[in-house]
């Protein structure tokens, strides 16, 4: 799943096995081991996953003595290695679960040290298919339902569905160690026999863009009250949705009843939406902790100063005075004395700084998530250890953010006592340490209800014990300050000009927050406690999910919430509470209250070629109208998926550009409309937006 992004960590869980797997991973890679030691390493839920989830894999370690090592553990695109202390005895077999950083697809190599020796490695490989998705059945319906195939096909060959069982064991893990789903696929009594926990971290997941599809709608006391269907067949939740199959999937209906995943933007620049990538996240961090380094032009200036100086300064005067060979004394001289000049000058650059930390809380009514970028500085050089509270895991590269990574390397370490990320640093280097957990009780509680065809009112309450601060709504290309909300307050707002079809590289934040040190804003003062790096970082872990169509998105800003999301030891601390709420539509079916997503592009991702793209219409819940699509320019007919599996082509007739929506194809509140593309389209069309669907006569 693209955006959640987002959510990269490691998390470390040993069940003991009875039995050695039935074939082994690598060879014996020599050090003292022997031939019988064994580990095996296979993905836990499938080998399909989108650039920035995690990987969960299952380490399998068979010995005929004793081991008491370290299974370590890493992706070559990530910047975090993860390990993971086992003890096995002669004769036995362990097993490890670990949630590991991927950056981009590829192999993960895992190996097994007693001491300094390896003892045996292993590999596994990780794919990204766009037209594949990953469902996950929880043990419950997996069992009432028999043996489901390994993978579906949905109606109209729209999309490869991988059925993965998903056990106990992950759910622990933490939402981090479900990003490979796009879908959960349940009964009520599988949640109602859940762990808090497991349940906290299956509906933090939810929360953050994921699907949960129910088999029978028998109790629902286990989500939240607005989450709740009450007889439509889906509602919003967060970012994500919960949608009721009643009986179908004991039946076996999976083609029917499964809904494709929307396209990321990182396979279709027609998905692409707009992301607020303003400033360095650590450059505004640093600025916080006190850390001063010396300015680019200071640097370029003595850098020049120099070669001036031992290039053609010194050679004119070494010629003048004929001494030419003296340069082999001069050069080193000259060097010397340069760099015993900058270790003067340098010390006003103030390296040392003081704990400081970003924050951000992604928050709904089921709790959310909560990441951490922690500054880590040390003059002399050394190891640093941050600690995180338990169920936490360590973050690694993000393949979004606009900005380079970092050449600090970082281990994570978890246990029942919680997570530890060590970060080894040169003397005076400064590294940022990133680190995510799950968040229980909400922060803020949002209500959005559609009230005209482009108008959303709203309130906000702050459900904290302290002062929120600088507190905006963004939704449909547009966006209100609200300013300071008290503890326990509640704040009224009304977004005007919403547009279901916003320009997602117009981005409202100028609208709303100012700060000319950050390049946001070309005068006036800075918007108070706002902290654009942190925002920047935000945006880059949710590329696709920033601006969602249907939602409005809440931020607001603190610096008294340390305490909340579990951070130690830091002084200067910003939080970002922030929340997705989807515009609740009033019975009646606004635009802006609809979700409309691209599930094919117009080029194939294999060959470049042009296609038909396919958009999907996820309507809001119990409506129930005869609907039109607007066909723009560039597309001159429209396929529509019906409930057998046909497309079913429909032209425009006369000069409106409008064709009616067959009722067959809307199916669980549900449009798929393949758009074939106009021979006159535009040269670019990947900038075609997607057209509107709308009640007849609107």
């Amino acid at each position: 799943m693209a955006g959640i992004a987002a959510a990269l960590g490691t998390v470390v869980l040993a069940v003991p096995a009875s039995a050695a797997p039935d074939d082994t991973g690598g060879d014996d890679a020599g050090g003292t081991g022997r031939a019988e030691d064994v580990l095996d390493v296979r993905a836990e839920l499938s080998s399909q996953l989108d650039p920035g989830d995690v990987a969960v894999v299952r380490v399998t370690i068979a010995a005929d003595r004793l081991i008491d090592g370290v299974v370590r553990a890493r992706s070559l695109s990530a910047e975090v290695t993860v390990e993971a202390t086992v003890q096995v005895t002669g004769g036995s077999t362990e097993q490890v679960l670990l949630a590991i950083p991927v950056g981009d697809p590829g192999p993960v190599s895992v190996e097994l040290l007693d001491g300094d020796d390896t003892i045996d490695e292993d590999q596994v490989r990780f794919a990204h298919d766009a037209g594949t998705d990953v469902a996950g059945l929880l043990p419950i319906l997996r069992t009432r339902s028999g043996e489901p195939p390994q993978r579906v096909t949905l109606l109209g060959d729209l999309r490869r569905v991988n059925l993965v069982p998903l056990s106990t064991d992950v759910l622990d893990l933490g939402p981090a160690a479900l990003s490979q789903l796009d879908t959960v696929l349940a009964g009520t009594d599988d949640l109602a026999a859940m762990s808090p926990e497991g349940l906290d971290h299956l509906l933090s997941w939810l929360s953050l863009g994921g699907r949960l599809v129910l088999d029978d709608a028998d109790d629902l006391s286990t989500l939240p009250p607005d989450w709740r269907p009450d007889g439509a067949s889906h509602i919003g939740a967060g970012l994500g949705e919960v949608r009721i199959a009643p009986g179908r999937l004991t039946a076996g209906d999976w083609d029917e009843v499964l809904v494709a995943a929307p396209l990321s933007g990182y396979d279709s620049p027609m998905g692409v939406v707009g992301i607020d990538v303003v400033i360095d996240p650590r450059v505004s961090l640093a600025r916080r902790a006190g850390v001063e380094l010396p300015e680019l032009g200071t640097i370029v200036a003595v850098l020049a100063g120099y070669v001036v100086l031992v290039g053609p300064v010194l050679y004119l005067v070494l010629r003048r005075f004929r001494r030419l060979t003296a340069a082999w004394v001069a050069i080193p001289v000259l060097a010397l004395v340069v760099s015993a000049g900058v270790v003067v000058t340098s010390r006003g650059w103030d390296t040392g700084g003081r704990p400081a930390a970003s924050a951000i809380v992604q928050t709904s009514d089921a709790g959310g998530q909560v990441a951490v970028q922690q500054l880590v500085v040390d003059r002399s050089g050394g190891e640093r250890i941050v600690a995180f509270p338990a169920g936490w895991t360590a973050i690694g590269r993000n393949p979004y953010l606009w900005f380079g990574g970092s050449d600090v390397a970082r281990t994570a370490s978890a246990g029942a006592g919680g997570l530890e990320v060590r970060a080894r640093l040169e003397a005076g280097q400064v590294a940022v340490v990133e680190a995510e957990g799950p968040r229980a009780a909400p922060l803020l509680d949002v209500e959005a209800t559609a009230v005209d065809a482009d108008e959303v009112r709203g309130e906000v309450t702050n459900l904290t014990a302290v002062t929120l601060r600088s507190v905006a709504v963004f939704g449909g290309g547009t966006a209100v300050l609200i300013g300071d909300i008290e503890p326990g307050a509640t704040a009224s707002y009304t977004l005007a000009g919403v547009r279901a079809d916003a320009d997602p590289f117009d981005t409202p934040l100028r609208q709303v927050y100012n700060d000319p040190a950050s390049g946001l804003g070309f005068g006036g003062e800075a918007t108070p406690y706002v902290d654009l790096g942190l925002w920047s970082w935000f945006s880059s872990r949710t590329p696709d999910l920033l601006y969602p169509d249907a939602h409005v998105r809440v931020a607001a800003w603190s610096d008294e919430l340390g305490a909340v999301d579990g951070r130690t030891g830091a002084e200067d601390d910003v939080t970002l509470v922030t929340a997705a709420e989807p515009i609740r539509s009033n019975g009646t079916m606004h635009q802006i209250s609809m979700r409309r997503d691209w599930l094919e592009a117009a080029f194939d991702p294999n060959t470049g070629a042009l296609q038909s793209p396919v958009a999907q219409y996820v309507l809001p819940g119990g409506i129930d109208a005869a609907l039109e699509l607007e066909l723009d320019t560039g597309f001159s007919a429209v396929e529509f998926l019906d409930s057998r599996g046909r497309w079913v082509k429909r032209t425009p007739s006369g000069d409106d550009d409008v064709v009616a929506v067959p009722s067959a194809a809307v199916r669980d509140g549900v449009v798929v409309a393949r758009l074939v593309l106009d021979q006159m389209m535009p040269m670019d069309p990947s900038s075609l937006p997607i057209p509107a669907l709308r009640e007849v006569g609107a």
